[in-house]
């Protein structure tokens, strides 16, 4: 059945193309298996909850946007009757009818790892014809492109500065919703969103502990494909693939019971419990989405993301204004990604680029290219066991990666900044082979890693005890498992293995002291991001050196397998790996190219990599 939804519609219509609904929300309520909803131009202010989903990927249900048509739903309204406060500052009052269910500028924001400040700050949020207004925490506060908000019974009071404007004539809009679509419920299974603009979402700040919100909120389902929308402006979080409130919610913020990572391993095991496994959660797809001005994550999930496929993506501005602080800010940001595959993404101007944590084994992050990301790194990877694979990505901000973690293998990357390694006292699960129940816990000793084939530069920062340009913070680790077993039993110093060989240090870059077979040069590779009519290139001057090294294909086979986890790099659904083509998908020679593009040549290149 297809459906068909218009501002010239009416609720009360049949939905056909010549008698369309009038809202999302009305096709949602009558939507079955293998049903379409066709949405067409216009704006749409609702949140679409979605009550009824499909048995199978072949039965989904689709809403998507009309060939050819701009179709945006917002969580916002339009707020008008501005009345001159003071100089500057305007008053609106709006009732609280128009919120529904809460009033996100009485609902703070708060949970696990937030940072607090003295005076909290709330879901709701401001525009000034689409641009965000920073809130502050009094009337008195107040100074260009600020807010402030009084809520009350019936209704609630905002304060704002626009820039020296007064709003009359331009388009004045505040938070409404905590979504712009969200599955009613868990197990509301195989949804299609396409080809959508959504914005202006009251969300919360959704640590690993919480139940998790976003603009889109999959709520604990499975086999969503969220694909071609434009989506920002989330308070916190674009796209949720994260878990519900039945398995913990803000357990240490709330009752103060035990520290924070144990409540974390409490919600692992309360969503075994309730049915986290391949056949009940996760498997979703997102692809080919534009998501920027969200405050915590573009995307977010703690084991609701596991078996998934995240790819396309182009994902800039996520918390670059610093408005608040805490521990889950990240272009993406995933716990428990089991056996998801994180590829072809471009990532900048994020306060972190990727950041993977806990439990990310059988993840494959391959071909993403992120730089500008500051003041933390492209690529964080914490208290996980492996193994994952790390493979044709370019990160070029000055803080290219943190490992907070082991069993790890990088082949054919490009490090334009610092890396930094570090063990973890935390005791941290591990699983069985593609599979969600828990093998064992263990802490993170660093190491086990596999570092092939890839080209780092040096930089002038200042360095920390654990960070380095190159792999020379691997010094003093054991270069065999056999090394390993033979430290262990003459109870030498646990540091794991690190198998190092055939990579190119340009700039003051340092290898390994074990490493066998390298380049090393001061040649500068004079790296840079440019962009041209919607284009992106890579510019690297690349020497002749690097291109001397008797490299091989990297692939399951001659990879160690991991130490503590006993696992091997293989593909999601068990079959052999191999890194056998580039970062644009060029096939590679017998003897491979090192770094992520296969058809580099001596001196300056000029890479396409995004339009």
């Amino acid at each position: 059945m297809e459906y068909h939804v218009s501002k010239r519609g009416n609720d009360m219509n049949s939905g056909s193309e010549k008698e369309p609904f009038l809202t999302i929300s009305k096709a949602a309520s009558v939507v079955r298996e293998r049903d379409t909803v066709i949405v067409h131009e216009g704006t749409y202010r609702e949140c679409v909850n979605i009550d009824h989903g499909a048995e199978c990927s072949q039965n989904r249900i689709t809403f998507q946007a009309a060939d050819g048509e701009r179709v945006i739903i917002k969580g916002s309204e339009e707020v008008t009757g501005w009345e001159k406060y003071s100089e500057n500052i305007y008053k609106a009052v709006v009732p609280n009818s128009i919120f529904h269910d809460y009033n996100p500028y009485a609902d703070t924001l708060w949970g696990d790892w937030f940072y607090k400040r003295e005076t909290p700050l709330h879901t709701g949020q401001v525009y000034f014809d689409g641009a965000s207004l920073c809130e502050v925490w009094s009337v008195d506060e107040i100074r260009e492109f600020n807010w402030f908000a009084k809520p009350f019974d019936t209704y609630t009071e905002i304060y704002a500065s626009f820039n020296g404007q007064s709003p009359e004539g331009h388009l004045v809009e505040i938070n409404a919703r905590p979504a712009c679509i969200a599955a009613k419920r868990p197990g509301v299974n195989y949804i299609t969103v396409s080809g959508f603009e959504m914005c202006h979402a009251a969300t919360n700040w959704s640590p690993p502990t919480a139940g998790q919100t976003g603009l889109i909120c999959v709520n604990w389902c499975k086999g969503w494909i969220i694909e071609n929308n434009r989506i920002y402006d989330s308070r916190c979080n674009g796209i949720c693939l994260g878990k519900d409130k039945s398995t913990g919610h803000n357990q240490f913020t709330t009752y103060m019971k035990m520290l924070p990572h144990y409540c974390q391993v409490e919600s692992v095991f309360n969503a075994l419990q309730r049915g986290w496994n391949k056949d009940m959660v996760g498997s979703h797809i997102v692809r080919n989405n534009t998501i920027y001005n969200c405050g915590q994550t573009g995307i977010v999930g703690h084991m609701g993301c596991a078996f998934s496929e995240v790819y396309g993506n182009h994902i800039y501005h996520i918390q670059d204004i610093g408005e608040f602080d805490g521990d889950e800010i990240a272009g993406i940001k995933f716990h428990a990604p089991i056996d998801t595959y994180i590829h072809h993404n471009h990532i900048h101007d994020c306060y972190r680029g990727m950041w993977l944590d806990w439990q990310v084994q059988g993840v494959r992050v391959s071909s993403n290219v992120l730089y500008n990301n500051a003041p933390s790194a492209d690529l964080y990877f914490e208290v996980t066991h492996g193994p994952f694979m790390v493979d044709n990505n370019a990160f070029l901000s000055e803080w290219s990666m943190a490992i907070y973690a082991q069993g790890s293998a990088y082949i054919n990357n490009i490090f334009g900044g610092t890396i930094s390694k570090n063990e973890d006292e935390r005791h941290t699960p591990y699983h069985f082979a593609h599979s969600t129940a828990v093998k064992g816990f263990i802490k993170i000793y660093s190491g086990d890693d596999r570092i092939y084939n890839n080209i780092f530069v040096g930089g002038n920062k200042e360095l920390k005890e654990g960070e380095g340009y190159g792999t020379s913070m691997y010094n003093g680790h054991p270069e065999s498992r056999e090394e390993y077993l033979d430290r262990i039993l003459t109870r030498k110093p646990m540091k794991l293995p690190a198998y190092v060989n055939n990579n190119v240090y340009l700039a003051g870059a340092k290898p390994f002291e074990m490493e066998a077979d390298y380049v090393v040069t001061n040649y500068s590779p004079d790296i840079s991001i440019t962009e041209e009519n919607g284009e992106y290139y890579i510019n690297i001057d690349m020497p002749k050196e690097a291109f001397t090294l008797d490299a091989d294909i990297k692939t399951t086979e001659n990879l160690p397998i991991t130490l503590y986890t006993d696992a091997a790099f293989e593909s999601a659904n068990g079959s052999p790996l191999s890194i056998d083509t580039d970062c644009l998908g060029v096939l590679r020679g017998k003897t491979p190219a090192v770094g992520p593009f296969e058809n580099m040549k001596v001196g300056k290149n000029k890479i396409l990599f995004w339009k």
